[in-house]
């Protein structure tokens, strides 16, 4: 079974610090995770036990579609899994573009004190950056693609291996310069006298007042930030059926649940340690001057925290690796992200409520190749739109579709003892029972409850940017519109004479 984790990136530390910190001063990033943990378990173990009883790819529509209903699973899976992969794959070439090479190329032309570096790092953050970016990206996960997922399986270890020396350098490199060493190493490479003082008071006169006091209502409300990430981790389940082992409990449990845990751990020692070696005055203070715009922010990228540790290091191999790692990192969420919406797509058409093309297997590659391909083609039409409309503020809303998939399959295992009875009689889940309740649903229940509260403090509060009405709008239409596509695809199916619903009794051949 290959490594389920894929989402633990240190910039969502640094996002959480440079927008949490000041957003919601008192608030705890190490509690938060901590929280945010105990729910993606049970999260996890939602997917665990669903994966068990049905180990295919497509593993989310095929949860719903056979538990719920058809259009249920169809409009769950083909919103995230597709449409929203689809869209990811615009972002993560931005990301690497505008988050990883610019902040790298300047780190390095402050380093050695070379405009050209600097410039290129500019350039990085510009929207041709990101084309330029996308297409090496997509070649790379095509041959990852090409080379199967036990070849992609090998790989991944090294691509962990990368993000794991990303992650403890970030950590090191704080700690070893220490609370005071820090500012001497940007104040020279910076040029700058106090950047600690200056800073500061530069937030002070704009009336930012770094909180001081814990806060447990800060604190919840960064639990949103983090909680995408960690529970994330049940990513593997979109392609449970080509992977050896995936009908067991205990392999599974292994995977999904120490990934939720291994990401938890990195996110709260990273805020632990730049806790300690910055402060949090000091970091709420820099992100607020960030965020605002002020013209008294002194450093050259945002203040994410691989960025940070950089500048600390003023060491150009040390940034270079931690850099690598994240580009590393990268890769193998791109990778996941076109490998589950293919999935999805070809477990949709060998129901025959999609495309046939779709679910084509090629003789010769063993990959369904236009599943494959047009997720990256359509991702590559989608640029213009991304990089010169408005529509860049409409993805906030990742985390409230992300929260419908999640609930969808909470769903699933929380009537799959009833809806699903044969399904459920046949495997070991049915033994675990809380007096005449079972633990699946249980365990399901506390899910739906938690991403509940997610979602509600998501879009209650307008601090996260979802509180407009184009966002709601494009959340919702990347799931109804696949109702129209499934009834479409039955009725044509129905003139053919061939009965769609007798798929969805039975649980997809492997």
């Amino acid at each position: 079974m290959y490594l389920t984790l894929q989402a633990a990136v240190p910039m969502y530390v640094s996002l959480t610090y440079a927008q949490g910190a000041w957003l919601f001063g008192g608030g705890s990033l190490a509690l938060a995770a901590l929280i945010a943990a105990i729910g993606g378990t049970f999260v996890g173990l939602v997917y665990v036990m669903l994966m068990h009883m049905m180990p295919r790819s497509g593993g989310d529509y095929v949860f719903d579609s056979r538990v719920l209903h058809p259009a249920v699973g169809m409009m769950v899976a083909g919103g995230w899994c597709v449409v929203w992969q689809m869209i990811w794959n615009v972002i993560t070439p931005g990301f690497i573009a505008s988050a990883i090479f610019s902040p790298w190329l300047s780190t390095l032309g402050m380093i050695y004190n070379d405009q050209s570096l600097l410039n290129l790092g500019q350039w990085f953050a510009t929207p041709l950056a990101v084309v330029v970016v996308m297409i090496p990206l997509f070649i790379v996960n095509i041959l990852m693609h090409i080379i199967g997922l036990k070849g992609y399986a090998k790989f991944q270890y090294f691509l962990f291996g990368f993000m794991v020396l990303s992650f403890a350098l970030t950590v090191i490199v704080p700690l070893a310069v220490g609370p005071f060493g820090w500012q001497s190493r940007f104040n020279s490479i910076l040029g700058t006298k106090d950047i600690y003082s200056s800073t500061m008071q530069a937030a002070g006169s704009y009336g930012f007042k770094p909180s001081q006091n814990f806060s447990l209502t800060g604190t919840l409300l960064l639990i949103p930030f983090i909680f995408f990430p960690i529970a994330g981790n049940t990513w593997i389940a979109e392609n449970a059926g080509e992977i050896k082992g995936a009908n067991s409990l205990k392999a599974n449990a292994k995977s999904i649940l120490g990934a939720v845990w291994f990401c938890a751990f990195i996110i709260i020692i990273t805020s632990l340690v730049f806790n300690y070696a910055m402060g949090q005055s000091f970091l709420a203070s820099l992100g607020y001057l960030f965020f605002q715009g002020a013209p008294q922010y002194a450093l050259s990228q945002p203040p994410y925290a691989y960025f940070l540790a950089s500048l600390m290091s003023a060491s150009p191999v040390i940034t270079s690796l931690i850099f690598i790692g994240l580009i590393a990192n990268s890769l193998n969420i791109t990778y996941n992200t076109n490998l589950a919406g293919s999935r999805n797509l070809m477990a949709m058409s060998f129901d025959r409520v999609f495309f046939d093309k779709a679910g084509h297997v090629s003789d010769r590659w063993h990959l369904p190749t236009y599943a494959v391909f047009s997720m990256y083609i359509i991702a590559f039409l989608l640029v213009p739109v991304y990089l010169f409309t408005g529509f860049g503020t409409i993805l906030l809303g990742a985390t409230v579709a992300a929260a419908v998939l999640v609930i969808g399959a909470a769903l699933s295992a929380l009537v799959m003892p009833w809806r699903r009875a044969d399904i459920y009689r046949a495997s070991p889940v049915s033994k675990y029972k809380v007096g005449r309740v079972p633990v699946i649903s249980i365990i399901a229940l506390i899910a739906i409850a938690f991403e509940a509260a997610v979602g509600i403090y998501t879009l209650s509060n307008p601090t996260y940017g979802l509180v407009n009405v184009p966002s709601y709008v494009f959340v919702g239409l990347s799931f109804l519109i696949w109702l129209p596509v499934y009834y479409a695809f039955r009725w044509y199916r129905k003139k053919q004479g061939i009965d769609v619903g007798l798929c969805f009794a039975a649980i997809p051949p492997e």
